[in-house]
């Protein structure tokens, strides 16, 4: 019995040996593709997933600022990357919702490394592929993390994540926040506020533009006349976007601004690839 426990230690102690330096050496050579590791091992605690970086000398436009907005259903409709990838080629910024780190979604991101994207997941499936909030932008962010509901939501027991992107402004010395937010679903009113309201703490700590948006899960009235209550309080304006209701019924998916004017606003309803429609926006740094 020793004899089969020490071989089995050692048979350990070697693969962990492995598997450390293995990640190690890849987490030293930053962003990961699809034929370096497909689904990756991350340290305990570390919920942000750096996928490409793109060349760190490019910048937003932000006289013309192009953003895409989409839930896309955990990739889980034929076409989806196909339309993700015409999408994002007329995008500076997209915020996906339920983006899902499957191989196809990776070929379609390792193919575009003109834009830097990052994921703050929230939970793994039973495949082992990661899954949350997913931010590409055409530059690479000064700073970035993440805020976790504080409430799960039931069955699942997940929290729902924000994904916050700084981006440097060299004109003025100061930042774009940009956050990307899934709202808390299937839970009393309280939660959702317990989300917004620490969310809205990490806002009223900035003094540069913002930009935040995503699926908010605003499927009551309640839910809805709290969000914009806190953002008008917060000195953020509300996108008003016309035939944007989820199956026809409740406006979901929002953006709210500040030091920004918004010059075309779309729904993209030919796109079928999710049981949400995309959002797009032209806006101008004011």
């Amino acid at each position: 019995m020793k004899l089969g426990r020490d071989v089995l230690l050692g048979a350990i102690l070697l693969s962990n040996l492995f598997l450390n330096t293995n990640v190690n050496a890849f987490a030293s050579s930053g962003p990961y593709c699809p034929d370096a590791l497909f689904w990756r091992l991350s340290p305990p605690g570390d919920f942000i997933e750096s996928i490409v970086e793109t060349d760190s000398s490019q910048k937003l436009n932000l006289e013309n600022l192009k953003l895409l907005v989409w839930n896309v259903y955990k990739g889980g409709k034929p076409g989806v990357y196909a339309d993700l990838d015409i999408l994002t080629q007329n995008s500076d910024l997209a915020l996906l919702q339920e983006g899902h780190l499957s191989k196809a979604f990776l070929n379609l991101a390792c193919s575009r490394q003109e834009m830097n994207w990052k994921m703050a997941r929230n939970f793994i499936d039973d495949k082992g592929i990661f899954a949350g909030v997913l931010t590409a932008g055409r530059a690479n962010p000064d700073d970035f993390f993440y805020l976790k509901s504080p409430n799960t939501e039931p069955f699942s027991d997940v929290h729902k994540m924000t994904l916050v992107n700084l981006y440097d402004i060299p004109e003025t010395g100061e930042k774009l926040m940009v956050l990307n937010v899934h709202g808390i679903n299937f839970v009393p009113q309280g939660f959702f506020e317990n989300q917004i309201n620490m969310v809205a703490e990490t806002i009223k700590g900035h003094t540069g533009p913002i930009l935040f948006a995503g699926d908010f899960n605003t499927y009551t009235t309640g839910r809805t006349e709290f969000l914009l209550k806190t953002m008008k309080s917060l000195g953020l304006k509300h996108a008003e976007v016309k035939g944007n209701e989820y199956s026809g019924l409740f406006v979901l998916d929002h953006l709210f601004y500040r030091g920004f004017k918004i010059t075309k606003t779309e729904v993209l309803h030919d796109v079928t690839t999710s049981d949400h429609k995309p959002l797009y926006f032209e806006l101008k740094l004011l």
